[in-house]
């Protein structure tokens, strides 16, 4: 099995801090929390709820929600019982507060500081958009 690995370096282009994709669950609990709230037209009242992945990040202006009902069994003998339901989502659209534009470059303003999931970027499941100056190779050399 080849392996890919990442190559390059960040040509300051801001692709990866704009636009964020952030998943999210919601338990049995926080959906009785938003049971009587418009949070399906609203990101803002699950955001409450859940917590901010990242301070900077901004939910304002977040460009689509989508979510879907799990549904949780237990087995017990041939036979099902439900155990429990949750929401599991995506918000698309996120903004980086943290993002400064420079000319014609994007700089992190908090680099030293950036959360775990901005130093953990991009890993080798990271969809790269072709501004970004990081690039898949695979295993034989050639890029992706």
């Amino acid at each position: 099995m080849e392996q890919t690995i990442l190559k390059g370096n960040c040509v300051k282009c801001g692709e990866c801090c704009r636009g964020l994709v952030v998943k999210f669950e919601l338990n049995e609990k926080q959906m009785q929390e938003l049971a009587d709230k418009d949070w399906l037209n609203n990101p803002l009242e699950i955001v409450k709820v859940i917590g901010k992945p990242c301070k900077y990040f901004d939910f304002s202006e977040v460009t689509s929600l989508t979510t879907e009902l799990v549904m949780e069994y237990t087995y017990d003998k041939n036979k099902a019982y439900k155990s429990g339901s949750r929401f599991a989502g995506v918000m698309r659209g996120v903004e980086c507060k943290a993002l400064v534009k420079r000319g014609n470059k994007y700089i992190c303003s908090i680099y030293k500081d950036r959360p775990t999931i901005c130093k953990n970027y991009p890993r080798d499941n990271t969809k790269l958009k072709d501004e970004c100056g990081y690039k898949k190779v695979v295993g034989n050399g050639k890029s992706n």
